[in-house]
């Protein structure tokens, strides 16, 4: 859990006018990092939009203060940063769209399709910083608390989903959204079995790391995670958990619409037996090698 004490931005200041000033601070400092020193073209896109002030920020101070008021700063600066120019990013494209130009002295300054590109890539690297510093889930909570965390990731998927529904003026059935979300992460549970000696040396503890580490009781060393992992089962128990959760989903999507999603599962479940089969002759070999 969060320490309160490190979630000072969540509450508002005492004023409106202190309240401005931080923001405008805060966002001072964020496009330092984002975009170097000489950005004021850029910083007047994101403040046009709210006269002069950054108030999509007080945004997620509004929301935060009700749905996470224990959010440290860190976290959320990373998500105000992040709203922020998702936001002067939309208005952008919007108004490119609809050909508007800011030519009067108080209209709102709209940004050129570079603005726009340079903007999303900085919303996603402050969202890839939110991910990473809400990530404090214990070892034993993984698969409950972390979800989020890894299918998080795919949202664009779930956003195609929702856009194709919405087209056909309808919404997205809730069932066939959570089959999605678990397909999203399973999925991402398989690519960490490959990329494991990576997030190892990068310090990325991922879930599956994470069940490792509270599996052998300590922060372990390489060669005790590489035994725990290729000698002691757990790259077996978590490949076994993935195809196991894939079939389930491949299992439930009976209806004739489901028929691609359908094989597009069944396919990642063959490859992964494939990889699992592999894997144990591998393993079956060395160890009769160094029986002999």
């Amino acid at each position: 859990m969060h320490d309160p004490k490190a979630s000072g931005l969540v509450k508002a200041a005492a004023t409106i006018k202190d309240q401005q000033m931080l923001d405008l601070s805060l966002m001072s400092k964020w496009f330092k990092q984002n975009f170097g020193e000489n950005e004021l073209k850029l910083a007047g896109v994101c403040i046009g939009m709210a006269d002069g002030v950054p108030a999509y920020v007080h945004h997620v101070r509004m929301l935060a203060e009700f749905l996470n008021p224990n959010l440290a700063d860190d976290a959320f600066e990373n998500l105000a940063a992040a709203y922020l120019y998702l936001c002067a990013a939309y208005y952008s494209v919007d108004a490119l769209h609809d050909g508007q130009k800011a030519t009067a002295p108080n209209s709102p300054g709209y940004g050129t399709p570079s603005d726009v590109a340079r903007l999303t890539l900085a919303c996603s690297q402050r969202l890839i910083g939110f991910e990473k510093s809400t990530n404090v889930v214990d070892d034993e909570n993984i698969q409950k608390d972390e979800f989020f965390h890894l299918w998080a990731r795919s949202n664009p998927f779930i956003f195609l989903a929702d856009a194709l529904s919405r087209s056909a003026n309808s919404t997205l059935d809730q069932v066939l959204r959570r089959q999605l979300e678990n397909f999203l992460y399973l999925t991402q549970l398989g690519d960490d079995l490959t990329d494991w000696r990576e997030d190892y040396a990068n310090s990325n503890w991922t879930p599956f790391l994470r069940k490792c580490r509270a599996r052998i009781g300590h922060t372990p060393s390489i060669e005790e995670l590489e035994k725990a992992i290729l000698l002691n089962g757990l790259w077996e128990e978590e490949l076994s958990c993935v195809i196991s959760g894939l079939s389930n989903i491949a299992g439930e999507l009976k209806d004739p619409e489901h028929n691609l999603f359908r094989s597009a599962i069944t396919r990642r479940v063959n490859m992964a037996v494939e990889r699992l089969t592999e894997f144990a002759r591998i393993k079956a070999g060395s160890t009769t090698h160094a029986e002999g």
